[in-house]
């Protein structure tokens, strides 16, 4: 019996242990890719955002320093050898015509199945043309916005990433310049998709927003900034957040305030923005990504993290930030974690040597889904897949308990009837 107890006790032990340290396992690796269409192998590229959708992985490839036959791509989960230049080959292919895809920079796939292609418009290094949106919709229609203003036709302005808020019907687009200047730019889906800047760092960009952000305190945001490599959305659509990749700081923003600025419904010229922690000032990030149970996830470029904070909406202010936390990535040797994304229950995280163009992609179970598919975590709304772990737990250990209760008394009563 003392047997049988020790075995079941190491069954629960390593059960519990599975559970609380489950860690990132490889996925795929990246090293070269094969185009379905001309059959040729690369292996000079940049992948900056993968997304998962209807067992395929989409995924975009610059064209900014090299010549690569399709800058948008699709590859089937199951095969994971052949990329098929998506939405199709004629698209992809460069020549010299602005209503081809010039070098997707970014993209985005929202709640109702759009996907949202981010342009940049250049080749090798040379602007051919200037900056687009392409919409493609779920009834495979594809309609091209022209992303022109003060700011972007400025021919130093680099765009960096794309930010859909399926809820409110707008589009962020984060960008930079050689001149150290960082800013978003929004615009509106339903409508003429109006150019609007939200943030800046620079006076010359004042007449262009027509107000300025303040940080809530004394501390200022920074002067000197690199690029905002990060940005995310609350589940339900009342957030905003952004990083600065060198300002090692995570920035909160109402999403109302932002939207009344938008619409001139309101005379105010400051928009008050939230610093939501300290505690992550020791790394710098390139990716937030919010859950539909509440939760944001960070990359920490520097230390090879990956951090999560635990959110719950309160009366007294937007959230209550519950402390950091650090997931597991002990079980594989990870390295500068550029982007991650949700799927199928899991997160899966994209990674990159630096100078390099190998790519690994790691995945972890979480039972959590991106913030597009909707807000199943506030309003004290608890993460049930911890619940569901924990309740696993208790049932194992009555169950263990249970034999050894019993196999004492049966002890007891063999040892009563010999004597």
């Amino acid at each position: 019996m003392i047997k049988i107890n020790i075995i079941l006790y190491a069954i629960i032990i390593i059960c519990f242990y599975d559970i609380c340290d489950a860690k990132f396992a490889n996925y795929m690796t990246i090293e070269n890719i094969k185009f379905s269409v001309n059959g040729s192998n690369e292996t000079n590229f940049k992948i900056e955002k993968i997304r998962f959708f209807n067992k395929s992985m989409f995924c975009n490839f610059p064209r900014t320093n090299n010549s690569l036959y399709a800058t948008f791509t699709t590859i089937n989960l199951d095969k994971k050898d052949v990329y098929e230049p998506f939405p199709n080959s004629i698209l992809n292919e460069f020549n010299g015509s602005c209503d081809r895809l010039i070098s997707v920079i970014s993209f985005e796939i929202d709640d109702k199945n759009n996907l949202y292609l981010l342009d940049e418009g250049r080749y090798n290094n040379g602007t051919i043309c200037p900056p687009k949106l392409f919409i493609y919709n779920s009834e495979n229609e594809i309609k091209i916005h022209n992303l022109t203003n003060s700011i972007i036709n400025n021919a130093s302005i680099q765009l960096e990433d794309i930010l859909i808020d399926g809820i409110n019907k707008y589009i962020y687009i984060s960008y930079h310049d050689t001149n150290k200047v960082s800013g978003i730019f929004l615009m509106h889906i339903d409508t003429n998709m109006k150019i609007k800047s939200l943030l800046y760092n620079n006076e010359r960009l004042k007449e262009e927003s027509g107000y300025t952000l303040h940080i809530k305190g004394a501390d200022p945001l920074p002067k000197e900034i690199s690029q905002i490599k990060s940005m995310g959305l609350s589940c339900d659509g009342e957030a905003f957040f952004f990083s600065f990749i060198s300002s090692k700081m995570i920035y909160s923003i109402l999403t109302k305030e932002i939207y009344k600025q938008y619409k001139n419904e309101t005379n105010k010229n400051d928009i008050y923005v939230d610093k939501i922690y300290e505690a992550y000032k020791n790394d710098a990030t390139s990716t937030i990504i919010y859950s539909n149970m509440g939760n944001l996830f960070l990359t920490g470029l520097e230390k090879n993290k990956i951090y999560s904070y635990d959110l719950i909406d309160n009366d007294l202010s937007r959230f209550d930030y519950k402390g950091l936390r650090e997931l597991n990535t002990t079980g594989e040797n990870i390295s500068f974690p550029v982007k991650m994304t949700f799927y199928n229950g899991k997160i899966f995280l994209l990674t990159n040597l630096l100078n390099s163009s190998k790519y690994t992609i790691y995945s972890e179970t979480i039972n959590e889904k991106s913030y597009i598919y909707g807000c199943a975590g506030l309003k004290y709304q608890f993460n049930l897949s911890f619940y569901i772990m924990l309740g696993i737990f208790i049932l194992i250990l009555l169950f263990v308990l249970t034999f050894v209760i019993v196999g004492n008394i049966q002890d007891k009563y063999i040892n009563k009837k010999n004597n």
